[in-house]
């Protein structure tokens, strides 16, 4: 699967890369649209929507901590 990939160069693929990850948050942005439509059709306030979406960030960054951690960890063992 990643024979055509390696032919690239780094920057080739780098780009790739990049406009993939454009693409995705412009497919999440547009999806995330039409369900706070759908939410406020159904009578939930934007403040309750907005208050969940951000308390949902206390589950991510101690994910981001630990894996920040991690790396810490590994480029200390590798010397």
């Amino acid at each position: 699967m990643l024979g055509p990939w390696r032919a690239l160069s780094q920057g080739a693929r780098d780009r790739a890369l990049g406009i993939t990850f454009i693409l995705l948050v412009a497919v999440i942005w547009v999806l995330a649209s039409f369900l706070v439509q759908e939410v406020e059709a159904e009578g939930l306030s934007p403040f309750v929507l907005t208050y969940i979406a951000n308390s949902l960030f206390i589950i991510y960054l101690p994910i981001y901590c630990v894996a920040q951690r991690l790396r810490q960890h590994r480029k200390v063992h590798e010397r």
